[in-house]
């Protein structure tokens, strides 16, 4: 009980450190709201131009990129916003990414919501215990890094202002991870949640239940009937294996590296009844925005000095902006 209560205090000491600290030059929108618009916009002008960095050569440079992207929504007050990479390596198929398209959007749209514009891409991704004795397998073990590159392309190719990532299976979590730091980025990853227990005659059980019933049918230890409700029963909604496996792991030591909030590693993937994503996760979805506005304010003060911050040296604060 007190782990899990320092654990809920330490994340939301974290969500209130890391509200967007502002420009003392920022200006205000109609609804009151901050705008830092250009004090985050540094890249990705490279691809836009921006009619406020005063360089108008450049911006009429750029008439070609801008039609474009009108083409695919852009209004034109968007240009001056800055352009942030939404990376979720999905697959319908794969209970632990199933969801991912849909978490996606939901980052997308805080970012919106927080006058950004996300870039929203969905890399491909293979699942290791769905292909694991098949010639498939070939092609999950190298499948990491082909994630990582896929973002890495996007994100660099597009660049874009900051980065936020969606990690799952055990390819998806060091794969969505390793383009942040291989490029420096501005960026956070979430992990998209674990999936509930299945249970059986009593017993619970995860998605190693299945390979453990075979063996055990296999040594004449359980008979077909048994063995079916441990396949139909494993699993029982969207989610990463529901055990210490590679993919929870993996994600906790990420969260313990800084580069995910505290607390969203061990949250549920999706509601057991309905299947549909966790009201916790989407929450996770809400928080990650505002992280992610932090660390791209902070990363140009870096980089600018020309600011005037607000630091707090709260050990959750320390743990959380490790590689900012």
């Amino acid at each position: 009980m007190f782990a899990v209560a320092s654990l809920r205090s330490a994340r939301a000491s974290a969500a209130q450190h890391l509200r967007p600290r502002l420009l003392t030059t920022s200006t205000h929108t109609q609804d009151g709201t901050a705008n830092t618009n250009n004090a985050l916009k540094k890249r990705s002008v490279q691809l836009t131009g921006s009619k406020a960095s005063g360089d108008e050569g450049y911006w009429v440079k750029r008439t070609g990129a801008r039609a474009q992207l009108y083409g695919a929504g852009f209004k034109a007050d968007d240009f001056e916003k800055p352009i942030v990479t939404v990376a979720a390596p999905y697959m319908s198929l794969n209970m632990c990414n199933q969801k991912f398209r849909d978490l996606a959007d939901e980052v997308a749209a805080e970012l919106e919501r927080q006058g950004c514009k996300a870039f929203v891409t969905l890399p491909p991704v293979i699942s290791d215990g769905q292909t694991m004795g098949t010639p498939g397998m070939r092609y999950s073990l190298v499948s990491r890094d082909l994630i990582a590159d896929c973002i890495e392309t996007v994100h660099e190719g597009y660049m874009a202002d900051a980065i936020i990532t969606l990690g799952g299976c055990d390819k998806t979590n060091p794969g969505v991870l390793m383009p942040i730091a291989r490029a420096n980025s501005v960026g956070i990853t979430l992990y998209g949640g674990t999936s509930h227990p299945g249970r059986y005659q009593g017993r619970g059980l995860n998605a190693g239940s299945p390979f453990e019933a075979l063996g055990a049918h296999s040594a004449g230890n359980m008979d077909m009937d048994d063995l079916l409700e441990v396949e139909c029963r494993s699993c029982p909604g969207s989610g990463t294996c529901s055990g210490m496996f590679t993919a929870n792991t993996m994600s906790t030591c990420i969260e313990a590296l800084g580069m995910a909030l505290p607390g969203t590693s061990t949250r549920p993937a999706v509601d057991l009844k309905s299947n549909a994503i966790d009201a916790n996760k989407l929450e996770d979805c809400r928080e990650v925005t505002t992280c992610q506005h932090t660390r791209t304010l902070a990363r140009t003060h870096t980089r600018t000095h020309t600011h005037t911050a607000h630091t707090r040296t709260t050990n959750t604060h320390t743990r959380t902006h490790t590689l900012t």
